[in-house]
């Protein structure tokens, strides 16, 4: 059983107190606990038991000796910090020093929770009545002056502290769990505050990070095309994110993927993305879904970040748009750019689904690029009712009907984006009049009917009938 164990467990068999202040004098009770308060804090053995010195440090607050107990204890504390911790932390500094810190830091602590129990009733007491620190704090402070204060320790600590972080960050092997004990230490010596954790360390390595990062982003967007930067600058966020967690307080955390998403993101975004044979321009035009994706994910939390790929998303739609709508030096085909066009929309579609995860900002600017796009042209009502026709000519032998109902189902969502719907009803009856196939036509109707409404529909309906032969004239 250690010693702090079997000090707690005496606690159990405590006796009433005796006033043993006529029988022995006060000065050797203070010199018996002084005595065991030393074997304490050097982690040895105590002869005394837990009750012992329990009653010997209520008798002395109980006969007003508060003042005498207090000071004392904090003169042994002092004495055990500036003549053996101290001394051995220094003798470390060019050798295994965060070592011997954090150990001398765990033992210290392990002895200073076992005094204030010993002086637990002081605290109570005589500590509230003169409002001075308990016995805990009362030793982190000793603690955090006499040693973690000490111009070489603390130069030294941020030292180490700083070049792990160095190494961590080049890939090299570190020992977390120590540079995770020392923060948790600054954090406690600050009273559970992190005002002396962000000024012994925090500042310094924040400054340090943003230099960093700055630097990797230049390294990286001189090295690498856009798709090898993002997936760089998504692995370098991920890994930091998990090293933050496991290693700093959590306020440091938040800090730190700031400074990682100003320098590494965000101050390189428009640079990312117009670099002219792999921006996203070139993720676009090839069809680089997991690129884009990859884009998407880590500017999006960036200000300005989905805007600025929404900038480049709609001026490449509407520059592929064009070169199929507008008119060219070779004639093409209307029902060719009409299909040109679904396969564009499809492309987008999928850009959407796989690359933007259904953004309901990158749906709507799809959306409103499409109609920009359809609407470049007047002949667009012309060759989508062109278009139409020739689907439904195809159908029953070399287009499944079932084919048809997809293409058409396809081509119905470029018909919503016309501005002049007028146009494409009087191309639709015109071309009605010169085919004939009831089926089809029949489900043509019912999908035009509220893309064009109710009374385009009928008229339809009623072209039908009279165009129809009797055998084949169709329910409606």
């Amino acid at each position: 059983m250690n010693e702090e164990s079997r000090l707690r467990d005496a606690r159990m068999s405590i006796r009433g107190f005796p006033d043993e202040t006529s029988e022995k004098p006060i000065q050797d009770a203070w010199n018996l606990l002084r005595v065991a308060l030393q074997e304490i804090l050097c982690t040895n053995t105590v002869a005394a038991s837990f009750e012992e010195l329990y009653r010997h440090a209520y008798t002395l607050v109980l006969h007003k000796h508060g003042e005498l107990l207090y000071n004392s204890l904090r003169g042994v504390i002092t004495e055990h910090l500036t003549g053996k911790v101290l001394a051995e932390v220094l003798a470390a500094l060019q050798d295994s020093f965060l070592q011997v810190l954090l150990s001398a830091w765990h033992n210290y602590f392990t002895a200073i929770r076992i005094i204030r129990d010993i002086c637990a009733y002081m605290d109570r007491v005589y500590v509230r009545q003169n409002n001075l620190n308990d016995t805990k704090k009362m030793g982190l402070v000793l603690f955090c002056d006499h040693v973690i204060k000490c111009e070489a320790v603390q130069v030294e600590l941020k030292k180490t502290l700083l070049a792990m972080v160095v190494s961590e960050r080049k890939g090299e092997l570190i020992d977390r769990t120590a540079l995770k004990n020392a923060c948790a230490m600054l954090v406690e010596l600050g009273f559970g505050c992190t005002d002396f954790y962000e000024e012994m360390f925090e500042k310094s390595f924040l400054e340090q990070s943003r230099e960093f990062y700055c630097q990797e982003a230049h390294r990286l967007l001189a090295e690498n095309s856009a798709s090898v930067y993002i997936h760089e600058a998504e692995q370098r966020r991920s890994k930091e994110e998990e090293f933050m967690t496991q290693c700093f307080h959590e306020s440091t955390r938040s800090k730190t993927m700031s400074i990682l998403q100003d320098e590494l993101v965000r101050s390189q975004m428009t640079a990312i993305m117009e670099m002219p044979t792999s921006g996203m321009g070139h993720m676009l035009k090839n069809n680089q879904f997991d690129d884009l994706l990859c884009m998407y994910r880590l500017f999006r939390s960036a200000d300005n970040g989905n805007q600025l790929m929404l900038e480049t998303l709609s001026s490449q739609l509407r520059q592929f748009g064009g070169e199929i709508v507008m008119e060219r030096e070779e004639p093409t085909n209307p029902v060719t750019r009409v299909s040109d066009l679904l396969d564009l929309k499809e492309r987008f579609d999928q850009f959407l689904e796989k690359s933007f995860l259904q953004d309901k900002q990158f749906k709507e600017m799809i959306d409103s690029d499409f109609e920009y796009v359809l609407n470049l042209s007047p002949k667009m009502a012309e060759y989508l009712s062109l278009f139409i026709d020739d689907t439904l000519k195809k159908s029953g032998h070399e287009s499944s009907e079932q084919e048809v109902e997809t293409l058409l189902n396809r081509t119905m969502v470029l018909v919503e984006f016309l501005q002049d719907k007028d146009s494409f009803q009087q191309y639709y009856k015109q071309h009605l009049s010169q085919r004939l196939s009831c089926d089809v036509e029949t489900m043509m109707i019912s999908k035009l009917k509220p893309v064009c409404g109710s009374k385009f529909a009928s008229e339809l309906a009623e072209m039908l009938i009279v165009l129809a032969p009797d055998e084949q004239t169709p329910a409606m």
